[in-house]
Formats: structure tokens, C-alpha cells, sequence
């Protein structure tokens, strides 16, 4: 009964179709339009700063791999602290984060399950082309919303622009990549 139906229904669009040609198709397409379109205007084009001499891609160090979490291997990555190893609560200073960010990533987990992060986010460093270190910091603490966040940046990262941040954060550290 349906296959009824479907025949009775494509002879009926097939009948009120205009004839399939060239010259139909190429009216259609040469007809102007029917809007009146605005004209985008070019913006321009900030230039970008130039450093002096390009920052080196790797460092030497130790792998950041734990020996208290050996089922996390970060061997890659050194591990980059503030220069106060007090400092629970710090981040990266937003001038330097604002000129070699690359991306963010939101890892699950808290602060807790330090070094998971930090392993998860090795990953996300080593697929993409311009990250030379990553930033991983631990977000909304002690709520139900806690999880970690994983910066990927073009420069390796220094102690001196990891800086104190608001009681709400845990600095997970900067890990750096090992040169090979």
C-alpha cells in the first residue's frame, strides 16, 4: 500500500517541476540577487610583536613523573615551580599568559588526584604543534564544581611569571618539554 503512495506522490513533484536543462539552470544562476548585500570592510591587521631572538622550544631537567605516582609517567615535561614553593594559590601572570596562549582544556577531577591532570594533559600538548609547555591549575576548590584546568602555551614557561592567584585556585605546576 505505501509503495502506492510514493509512486502517485514523486510523479506528482516530478510533473510540477519545470523541465531539467541547461538553459534553466543558468538563468537561475546569472539572475542577480534578490537582497541588496552589504559589503564587508576590511579591519585591519595588528601587527604582532616580534621577539629579538626566538625562546628556546625545550629545556633539560628531570621528568616530571612522580615516584609517589608511577602509573602517571610524565616523561616528557619537567616540572616548572612559583619561585616561592610555599605559594599554594598561583597561576600564570595574564600578560605572559595573554601573549603565548594557545589553548585551554577542562580536565575532570580535583585536586585530590594530582598528577591525573597533569598526565591528561601531556597528551593534549604533545597533539598540537606550537605547544612547548602547558599550565595546570585546579579551579572552584572544595566545591562540587572543583576540576582542572590545562593551559597549552608557545613559550616555556619560568618560575618568575607563575604569581600568587585568588584562595580559589591550587597551582598544579608548569611542566616544560624535555628537549629529546
Amino acid at each position: 500500500m505505501i509503495f502506492p503512495t510514493l509512486l502517485f506522490f514523486f510523479l506528482a513533484v516530478a510533473h510540477a517541476m519545470p523541465p531539467f536543462n541547461l538553459n534553466n539552470i543558468l538563468a537561475v544562476r546569472n539572475t542577480p540577487p534578490a537582497v541588496d548585500f552589504h559589503h564587508r570592510i576590511p579591519s585591519p591587521v595588528r601587527p604582532t610583536a616580534v621577539l629579538a631572538s626566538p625562546s628556546p622550544e625545550c629545556t633539560v631537567g628531570a621528568p616530571a613523573t612522580s615516584t609517589n605516582a608511577p602509573n602517571y609517567p610524565i616523561d616528557g615535561f619537567t616540572k616548572v615551580l612559583p619561585r616561592e614553593n610555599e605559594t599554594v594559590s598561583y597561576g600564570v601572570e595574564k600578560e605572559w599568559d595573554g601573549e603565548h596562549y594557545v589553548s585551554g582544556h577542562y580536565v575532570g577531577g580535583g585536586h585530590l588526584s594530582e598528577p591525573y591532570a597533569a598526565f591528561k594533559c601531556q597528551y593534549s600538548c604533545n597533539n598540537e604543534d606550537r605547544c612547548q609547555a602547558y599550565f595546570i591549575q585546579y579551579v572552584d576548590v572544595n566545591t562540587d564544581d572543583e576540576h582542572a584546568q590545562c593551559t597549552l602555551y608557545n613559550a616555556l614557561i619560568h618560575p618568575e611569571v607563575l604569581v600568587a592567584a585568588p584562595n580559589t585556585t591550587i597551582g598544579g605546576g608548569g611542566y616544560d618539554r624535555l628537549c629529546k
